[in-house]
């Protein structure tokens, strides 16, 4: 894969909980998806460093310049303690080289212990010169999901 980054510090921090699930991401690069020159298949590992199993419900990228569609997954995907989960996301980034932004974020919406969650991978994106955007993993916090419409807004 062209470009792997490292995205996350092991320095992240949460604050825990009694049942607030640990889990984070790291993007481990992006790459041409092939046909449109603007859309790319990034590729993010999903860390459970919890010792409950979680399942993975969906997960989206809303930033207006790194994008993607909501990804449901039927059946969820099962992420066990200290397991690892990749997912390959079709992103969408129009951007020339040389552009950073930041407040990209890769939502992940999990299952744990019966309550639903919201993962929220704040991402600092630079296109390379190369045209490759890269993700760098600026903080990651949980939230309930309850309050949330189920449409992803």
């Amino acid at each position: 894969m062209t470009g792997i980054l490292p995205a996350f510090s092991k320095d992240t921090a949460l604050k825990r909980t009694s049942n607030l699930p640990d889990v984070t991401l790291e993007c481990l690069g992006s790459r041409a998806a092939g046909g449109k020159p603007s859309v790319w298949k990034a590729a993010w590992r999903v860390f459970n460093r919890g010792d409950s199993p979680v399942q993975a419900l969906s997960c989206w990228l809303p930033h207006d310049q790194f994008n993607s569609e909501r990804l449901r997954f039927q059946p969820p995907l099962e992420l066990q303690p200290f397991g690892t989960l990749d997912l390959d996301i079709m992103v969408t980034c129009e951007e020339p080289p040389g552009t950073s932004f930041d407040a990209a974020f890769v939502i992940l919406e999990i299952l744990s212990e019966e309550s639903r969650w919201r993962v929220f991978a704040r991402h600092l994106i630079t296109v390379a010169e190369d045209g490759i955007p890269y993700a760098d993993c600026k903080s990651v916090t949980i939230q309930p999901a309850s309050g949330f419409d189920s449409s992803g807004k």
